[in-house]
């Protein structure tokens, strides 16, 4: 095989492992707000959704609730499917990213649980 179509291979395969891994955590973020979405449903704003629209998001993320409400807060009857859509997108991103910090944890966890088996041989 020539070396630059090794070379096509190598980075065609790791750009393949790179999307697998982002699939997987897009999927993991958006099963992590919606249970916390359901949770707030179920247990924190249970029968205020009529009085306090604003009780779900907020308790799902302060954070996004902060950026994308911010002092506009939603009124009772009120829908607004953009801002709906922007503080979703944002729920989704920040629990993407946790999940990335956890799995840089494992990983580093793991790495130095294999120094300390090296360093014991």
């Amino acid at each position: 095989m020539r070396p630059c179509a090794l070379a096509a291979c190598v980075l065609f395969a790791a750009l393949l492992a790179i999307g697998a891994e982002g699939a997987t955590s897009r999927k993991k973020s958006l099963r992590m707000v919606n249970k916390r979405r359901n949770e707030c449903e179920m247990v924190t704003c249970k029968g205020l959704e009529e009085e306090d629209p604003n009780c779900t998001p907020r308790c799902v993320s302060e954070h996004c609730f902060a950026e994308v409400y911010g002092g506009d807060e939603l009124e009772p009857g009120e829908v607004d499917t953009k801002r709906s859509r922007q503080f979703t997108r944002c729920a989704r991103n920040e629990a993407t990213q946790r999940v990335k910090e956890d799995q840089l944890a494992k990983q580093r966890k793991r790495a130095e649980e294999d120094q300390r088996r090296r360093s014991q041989k």
